[in-house]
């Protein structure tokens, strides 16, 4: 892991390196091993090294390309080397397994310019400076682990892999951007500019883009990472497809697992995270390691609403590390003396941003820091499961119908209506009704688009929705055509075009909040590996919803390594639901932020919904609708009090 800082002049005048030193400084408390400065001109670069979250050699960056022209520095993690360095003709050249990651990436932009990405697989986020066109190249990789931020005035435009350095800056003075922070709390999707971030000054480098930054400003960007071309794949049967899938995904959780130090995971009683903990079991145990893993639990059990999902799962959870006894150090997590408020106020205090997920933000919190406790450097989890590895099948019945595959339809009708003890003709209406109106919600949102039903989660007076303008954006980009272009009706079913289309267009990392240095832990994703995010595109529907199974695919390829228990459930996990009591116990501090906002601001709640779910939290009447409350009317709405006041005070 490193911290990138870099800056350039717009003019030819040189660069202050004043100014990068002042920016270093917004990380004192981090515990970096070592940091080398670099300018040319008008351009300067600052990066700080973390030894021990860097896998490969160690990178003492920045570095200079063979021909000289390029130097690159970056927060990166190739999982391919042995191929790349077989494709870039370096395989026997001396001292080659002591060539940085960085290093070898811009062997490969010597080769590939800006189509680099497409021959690399791993977490990438390099910085080249082009000393010859004297312009700033950054080539942001797939997966938008890491982040990198810029902002530009009319001198000069900065960088920095965190907001924090940007307040260094001698004139640099924030600027609330109100309606990405008003859509962020809406409960319906509206989107506003790709690269937005809560400040109007800030923006971020967006995943899977490639950029040209000149004396101009940003000169250009384009998006590399194509899914919707890729090829469809073909098995025969079902056992290819998961033995394919298998191979790629524990590939992809044996490159995240640490050679530094220890290896952690956030383990939940749900498929995602526990597939990629028992994987990387297989590859520790090679090496007589343990994984040290950690679950969200409720403190309080007898607090959480009756709900259909999954609230504690420890029983779940338990099963797991009753089938390896001897593999897993674990540790329940229950938060008990962390509240949300302090999540909120660490976001901001170290990012200068917060995070949206208040149902589980916190426990993170704690996890990293008895992570940090037990000398884990690397953290799996499973965040982007639900786009790849464990999707639900959903798309399965439109796709049979629209291919007039009646025989199969009615076959999973049948078995679907097994599954759930319903009768064959509730299961198929149920099903005709959902396409119906999945087809119709497009020409008439206002009738039928259930997120516009939902404004009982907005915290917003109604003017304050107005004077943004927010409702008619919606309905208008509900009603636009997508402008995505699908070459294959066969790969391109109406499931993965719904995954396309989520994976390309809300391409911005809102709030992408960096829980990781001031702890010295990285936190790594399997199920968001490229190979896996491809494959799970280029397969059939059927192999997500096979015989009424939804997760069919993670179901099959995790039999023998799951216990039966975890395997076979079909609940949702909902982590630790006691929120709204959580709440109830930091009464006083919750209160005292919203009574003190004037709502005379630019934006303006409303104070009696607020109230009325303040006072329901009161009553200890918990339910669903409540944990939603919570999460919108109340923690959000003090996150973004919080913000506004930090910034503009």
């Amino acid at each position: 892991m490193t911290i990138t800082i870099a800056f350039f002049n717009k003019d030819i005048s040189p660069a202050d390196i004043d100014i990068l030193e002042k920016m270093r400084s917004a990380y004192d408390d981090v515990q970096y091993d070592s940091y080398n400065y670099f300018t040319d001109g008008n351009f300067a670069l600052v990066q700080m090294n973390i030894d021990i979250l860097t896998e490969n050699p160690i990178e003492e960056q920045p570095v200079k390309s063979p021909s000289g022209r390029y130097i690159g520095a970056g927060r990166m993690r190739i999982d391919n080397r042995d191929d790349l360095i077989n494709s870039l003709g370096l395989a026997g050249k001396t001292d080659i397994d002591k060539l940085s990651d960085i290093s070898l990436y811009l062997h490969a932009f010597e080769k590939w310019e800006f189509d680099t990405n497409n021959h690399i697989f791993g977490d990438l986020m390099p910085l080249i400076w082009d000393k010859q066109d004297r312009k700033i190249i950054i080539l942001s990789g797939h997966s938008g682990i890491y982040p990198l931020y810029y902002y530009e005035t009319s001198k000069a435009i900065y960088f920095s892999s965190t907001i924090t350095a940007f307040f260094k800056l001698p004139d640099f003075t924030p600027e609330v951007n109100y309606e990405h922070l008003i859509c962020r709390m809406l409960p319906f999707q509206v989107k506003s500019g790709d690269e937005d971030t809560f400040y109007t000054n800030i923006f971020n480098i967006n995943r899977f883009h490639n950029y040209i930054f000149s004396s101009s400003g940003l000169e250009k960007k384009e998006r590399w990472w194509k899914p919707e071309n890729l090829s469809p794949i073909n098995y025969k049967n079902n056992d290819d497809y998961i033995e394919h899938f298998l191979d790629i995904y524990s590939d992809a959780v044996s490159k995240r697992i640490s050679t530094k130090g220890r290896t952690g995971s956030n383990l939940s009683g749900g498929l995602d995270s526990s597939s990629s903990t028992v994987l990387a079991i297989d590859q520790l145990r090679k090496k007589g390691k343990k994984i040290y893993s950690y679950s969200s639990v409720p403190a309080y059990p007898d607090k959480c609403p009756k709900i259909k999902s999954i609230s504690d799962e420890t029983p779940y959870v338990q099963s797991i590390l009753d089938m390896y006894p001897d593999d897993i150090a674990h540790n329940f997590v229950n938060a008990k003396d962390f509240y949300p408020i302090d999540a909120i106020d660490i976001d901001l205090k170290y990012n200068k941003l917060f995070t949206s997920n208040f149902q589980n933000g916190f426990w993170h919190w704690r996890i990293l820091q008895l992570a940090a406790g037990d000398n884990v450097n690397v953290l799996l989890n499973g965040q982007a499961g639900n786009l790849t590895i464990s999707r639900t099948g959903a798309g399965l019945y439109h796709d049979l119908l629209r291919q007039y595959k009646l025989i199969e339809l009615f076959s999973e009708w049948k078995s679907e209506s097994r599954h759930t003890n319903k009768s064959l003709f509730t299961t198929s209406l149920g099903s005709i009704r959902k396409i119906t109106k999945t087809k119709l919600s497009g020409l008439f949102p206002k009738k039928l688009h259930e997120s516009l039903g939902r404004d009982h989660l907005i915290p917003f007076c109604e003017e304050t929705l107005n004077r943004f303008e927010l409702i008619d954006k919606h309905l208008n980009q509900l009603k636009a055509k997508s402008a995505i272009k699908y070459r294959n009706n066969k790969l391109n079913n109406f499931e993965n075009r719904k995954v396309l289309e989520k994976h390309i267009s809300n391409t911005g990392s809102n709030s992408n909040i960096d829980y990781n240095l001031i702890n010295k832990i990285e936190t790594r994703d399997a199920t968001n590996d490229r190979r896996v995010s491809e494959f799970t595109k280029q397969i059939p529907a059927g192999l997500f919803k096979h015989e009424g199974i939804g997760r069919y695919l993670i179901r099959s390829a995790m039999k023998g390594k799951l216990p039966e228990k975890v395997l076979s459930n079909t609940k949702r996990g909902k982590q630790a639901k006691d929120l709204s009591y959580r709440v109830l116990l930091d009464m006083n501090r919750t209160e005292k932020v919203i009574n003190t906002y004037s709502n005379d601001g630019i934006i303006r709640f409303d104070k009696n919904k607020i109230s009325e779910t303040l006072e329901n939290i009161k009553s200890e009447k918990y339910t669903q609708d409540l944990f939603s409350k919570t999460t919108k009317l109340i923690l959000h709405t003090i996150a973004t009090i919080k913000f506004i006041e930090q910034i503009e005070i």
